[in-house]
């Protein structure tokens, strides 16, 4: 098992102290070191003049309004990146600061690390239960897994220098949720991948961010639906032909059987 190292950030507002110092509890007690990144706080953003949000892309590819907090949040992870890239670790954790950590993290980080079958992009934390195929098998119940939809949730995720880079290039300006952004695999040439059960849940805290934007009328939105369908498509094709994720997961069965 290779030993565990990389950079751990924890995404946290100078105004939620309380929540940094429940998880930097958690964090001490399970002997992972990590660093505070401070959070991009939405309430002192004008989107107007925000040059890395893309106000009209946002309403053309998602169909709603933006919400001040949901571009904090998003610009948050993208500058947290940015510091992961500064220094010469080959992996970053990158956690929100309301995540629940499990007293066995480091092993399932270092069972990741050590498998051929991680991900650029490997979710901890995920919102959808019944998208993912299993490709390789961790100790006790839990899988690395990819994923034949799209799967939500940026709580917890380990990235490496490949996934990091392609974030930025692809990613900026936002026009989408850092979910839904970071599912357009086939754009930015990387592998998401997963571990089911996840490992991490949230639940001590309510979100930030709070409720997200209005959507707007039908009518102004079939350009969003447009977007979302051929999105499906391009992300059933990558997973075909070249993520291939389908034919991991018979490989793995067959390894089973």
């Amino acid at each position: 098992m290779t030993e565990f190292s990389c950079a751990c950030y924890v995404i946290n507002l100078d105004r939620s102290p309380d929540r940094m110092n429940r998880i930097a509890d958690n964090l001490q007690k399970i002997g992972l070191a990590y660093e505070r990144h401070p959070a991009v706080d939405g309430r002192g953003l004008d989107l107007c003049s925000q040059l890395d949000f893309d106000a009209t892309g946002y309403a053309r590819m998602h169909g709603k309004r933006p919400v001040a907090n949901e571009v904090g949040c998003y610009l948050s992870h993208m500058n947290a990146i940015k510091r992961f890239l500064q220094t010469d670790e080959k992996y970053c954790l990158i956690l929100e600061d309301d995540a629940l950590l499990p007293t066995d993290l480091l092993e399932v980080l270092q069972q990741v690390l050590s498998s051929p079958a991680q991900g650029d992009l490997t979710l901890l934390y995920g919102n959808r239960r019944m998208v993912a195929l299993p490709v390789a098998r961790l100790s006790g119940r839990r899988n690395i897994v990819g994923y034949w939809g799209k799967q939500t949730g940026a709580v917890a995720y380990l990235i490496n220098r490949k996934a990091a880079k392609a974030f930025l290039h692809h990613m900026l300006p936002m026009r989408l949720p850092l979910d839904h952004a970071f599912s357009q695999v086939w754009a930015m040439g990387i592998r998401i991948r997963g571990v089911h059960p996840f490992p991490v849940t949230t639940g001590a805290f309510d979100s930030v961010i709070g409720k997200t934007g209005e959507k707007f009328p039908l009518r102004h939105r079939f350009q969003t639906l447009r977007f979302r369908f051929l999105s499906e498509m391009r992300r059933y094709k990558y997973q075909m032909f070249q993520d291939r994720i389908f034919l991991e997961a018979i490989r793995y069965l067959r390894r089973k059987s």
